[in-house]
Order: structure tokens, then sequence, then C-alpha cells
């Protein structure tokens, strides 16, 4: 009987030893190494969202500049494709006064100034436009690109007197729009470029077609050139609101014909614009 009652009383302190081992706790390493853990993986969480958030933005950013970049060219295109106003009527302006107020026509790589006019219907301009401002009254246009500010600026004169090609402008501005900002040149791609179609004077010379040399006008096109300016080429970078290493620059490029009857082919003949 003795014998038996220390069996139990040692397996009795055998089950209190055990039971003592199965309370431990969590010592204070182990809480620490879940709190970094747990740390880790919120940073991880936050920073997630926060990329998102920013592609998301970014995104929208680009998006929002090529419809504003798309939009601004299309109005350039659009009122280019305005300036054949009749037969003979030199469209691109350059080296020589307009009105009797003043106005300088200057056309250069950063200003492009030319004659437009809208119509309600489908016929080429009377000589004696309307000049009350109607909807088919001609317009001198002067399109700027101000590089240190970044802008793409149209100012318009409606003319006042006069009759096809000799009209007379207002020197006050009906209207003055800034088309797009954020604008710089596209690498060294002037952002008015003047083409002409080839003539005797040119080497190789390709009756009809136009020749892919861009007249000289760094310094502003002389105003023989303008008169034979029959093509116009804008090329412009729009950079994004948000500037920073991500972004992504969008380059925009048209270009407009001043032709309202196919070039001739035959040799010697003079092709120039808005015949």
């Amino acid at each position: 009987m003795p014998l038996i009652n220390k069996k139990i009383k040692r397996y009795l302190a055998s089950r209190k030893i055990n039971s003592l081992r199965s309370e431990e706790g969590i010592t204070l390493i182990e809480v620490l190494i879940s709190v970094a853990m747990g740390g880790i993986i919120l940073y991880g969480v936050i920073m997630l969202f926060t990329f998102i958030v920013s592609q998301d933005v970014q995104v929208e950013d680009a998006v929002t500049t090529n419809q504003n970049g798309r939009l601004a060219l299309a109005t350039i295109s659009q009122e280019l494709h305005s300036t054949c106003v009749g037969p003979g009527v030199t469209p691109i302006q350059s080296g020589g006064t307009v009105a009797s107020d003043g106005i300088v026509t200057y056309s250069s790589d950063t200003e492009i100034d030319f004659i437009s006019a809208y119509a309600s219907s489908q016929t080429i301009a009377s000589p004696t436009l309307p000049t009350d401002g109607t909807s088919n009254s001609v317009q001198l246009h002067k399109l700027v690109f101000d590089s240190s500010q970044g802008t793409l600026t149209d100012t318009s004169y409606p003319a006042i007197s006069g009759f096809a090609p000799h009209w007379v402008f207002s020197s006050t501005p009906d209207n003055s729009a800034e088309l797009l900002t954020g604008v710089t040149q596209t690498g060294s791609t002037p952002v008015f470029q003047y083409y002409r179609y080839y003539n005797d004077s040119d080497p190789d010379v390709d009756y009809g077609s136009i020749n892919p040399s861009a007249l000289p006008a760094s310094s502003g096109l002389s105003a023989q050139d303008a008169d034979e300016t029959s093509e116009v080429t804008i090329s412009f970078t729009a950079l994004p609101t948000m500037q920073n290493d991500n972004n992504v620059a969008l380059p925009f490029t048209s270009t407009v014909s001043f032709r309202l009857t196919p070039p001739s082919t035959t040799p010697g003949a003079n092709n120039l614009p808005c015949f």
C-alpha cells in the first residue's frame, strides 16, 4: 500500500510540472518580432496603395495632356485650312505692314501670321467679304510660341475695310486665346516650318512636288518666301502638368497644304499657294 501511494504522489507531481510548463507565456522578444512583422506588412500595403494612386494620377494627367495637345493642334490646323480665302491670295504673311494702323506681319520659327476666313457655305470668298463680324469676315491671325512661358497663343485682328487681297485690319484684336501651356520645341525641330513647290531655281527639280527643304525662317520668313509658301508643318511637345521622372512628354505634329487645285507638273510651272 505505501508503494502505491508513492506512485500516486509521483504521478500527481509530474502532472503538476507538466501543467506549469503548459502555462508558459509569450516572451518580449516574440512580441517585438510580431510587431515588426506586422509593421512591415502594413508598410507594404501603404506603399502599394500609394503607387496605385500615383499611377492613376499620372495616367489621368497624360490623357489630359494628350487631349489638350490634340485640341490645340486641331484648332491651328482648322484655321490654316481656312487661309485660301480666294485665288491668288497669299495665306502666309511676313515682312510687311498690312494695316494703316501699322500691324507688321512676321512669320518665323516661333510665329506664324496668316489670313483666314470662315464662311457659312462652301464657296470661295468674294473680293469684298463682309467686315461686320459676320461668319465669313476676314481675320489676320498671329500665332505665337513663347518659349520662355511655354505657351501657344492665337491673336486675331478683324478686317475693317479694303478688298482681296488688300484688306485693312484693325490694330485692336477681337480675340486672343491661349491655346496650350507647357509647350516646348520638339528637339531641334522648329515649331513652324515653311515649304514651297519646286521651281526652276532648284537642282534636281521635281515639278508639282513640295521641296522637302524648309524655307529659312529662323530670323523671319522673307516676304518673297511667304508668297511662295504652299505648306506649313506645326511641331511641338506638350509637357504633363506633373513634372517628375515618370512623366512622358507628348510630341504633336501636323502638316497643312494651301492649294485649291492640283499642282502643275509642267516644266517651268510656278506653283503658288491657293491656286
